[in-house]
């Protein structure tokens, strides 16, 4: 098996790398945990040639002076699918050869992922590191195209590793989908650094809430995913009552004492939550917004969006903007 033919299987190479790392090593175990019609066995023998894998008795072991290599070459053979011809990843590898570019330690960045996973602001910044800078090898001899390249890898790694960590994949997809785009539309390198902060702030942020979840009640669990799905609904508390199975009361007690604030005022809060992203990554005006997510009238909504924002939705657009605009 040759280079390219390892590559044309990242999922299950990333798979492989992961399942070794966390304690599945022998053959049998690997060979169990990936489907049947994966060449499991023809791959872990390639990787082992490749100097990926080394072997000790029946168990396989990361070889981390060439993995950062391999992991690579899968994240650019991954754009060259969708971005340019066979060619341009042949001339990739053997740049890289002549070149011998360094990478950022594996061990580095495995903390930082596992650190927004947590949820763990602190430890993220601190490990944080700007796009493009040290570390970051080329894709593109474009270097806005470069660095557009790199921020999509790393909003790939960071929707795994969450949707890993708890979070559900419609909503790890969804934030993906919507900062790719954004990358697309970027016109400058400085636009393309800001959203590499952001997306790192917006996903380390809902895996901290995720965790401040895990400690609720099922109840009051229930009464948060109807409340989410029905955002673009007039949402009334009998109806939060009859999805979770008990009285109004009662769910209205429940959710005061874990959520510290009342069904009526999270629903205001998750609405206006919704708002700020559509307000951010829309051309849509307040008026359709408002409608959207079935607030009573556009002045009710101004109103409700400039208590919880502490500014009118034209306002709050117009600083997003001024925040990312750049020349």
């Amino acid at each position: 098996m040759e280079l390219k033919e390892i590559l044309s299987h990242a999922e299950a190479v990333q798979f492989l790398l992961y399942s070794i790392q966390h304690g599945k090593q022998t053959r049998t175990a690997l060979k169990k945990a990936l489907p049947k019609d994966v060449p499991t066995d023809a791959l872990l023998d390639a990787m082992t040639d490749f100097g990926f894998l080394c072997r000790d008795g029946k168990q396989f072991r990361l070889n981390q002076e060439r993995l950062e290599q391999l992991r690579q070459f899968l994240q650019l053979y991954t754009a060259v699918q969708n971005q340019t011809a066979e060619q341009d990843f042949t001339h990739f590898l053997t740049a890289q050869r002549e070149q011998e570019i360094p990478h950022a330690m594996l061990g580095t960045e495995l903390a930082f992922f596992e650190s927004v996973v947590s949820g763990n602001s602190d430890t993220v910044h601190l490990l944080y590191s700007p796009l493009g800078g040290k570390g970051y090898g080329k894709l593109s001899e474009d270097p806005l195209r470069n660095l557009k390249y790199h921020l999509i890898i790393t909003i790939s790694m960071l929707t795994r590793y969450c949707i890993q960590g708890g979070m559900p994949q419609e909503e790890a997809f969804s934030l993906s989908d919507l900062y790719i785009q954004r990358t697309d539309a970027a016109k400058s390198e400085p636009q393309i650094r800001v959203l590499h902060y952001q997306v790192i702030q917006d996903f380390t942020g809902k895996m901290r809430r995720l965790q401040d979840t895990a400690q609720h009640s099922p109840l009051v669990l229930k009464a948060m995913d109807y409340i989410s799905i029905h955002l673009h609904s007039r949402i009334f508390l009998q109806d939060v009552a009859d999805a979770a199975a008990v009285s109004a009361p009662h769910l209205s007690r429940k959710f005061q004492e874990e959520m510290h604030v009342s069904i009526s005022e999270y629903i205001a809060i998750k609405k206006i939550e919704a708002a700020k992203n559509l307000l951010q990554y829309t051309q849509q005006p307040a008026s359709a917004i408002s409608s959207l997510l079935s607030f009573s009238s556009q002045s009710y909504f101004i109103k409700v969006f400039q208590k919880y924002v502490g500014m009118t939705p034209k306002e709050y657009r117009r600083q997003f903007q001024n925040s990312t605009r750049f020349s």
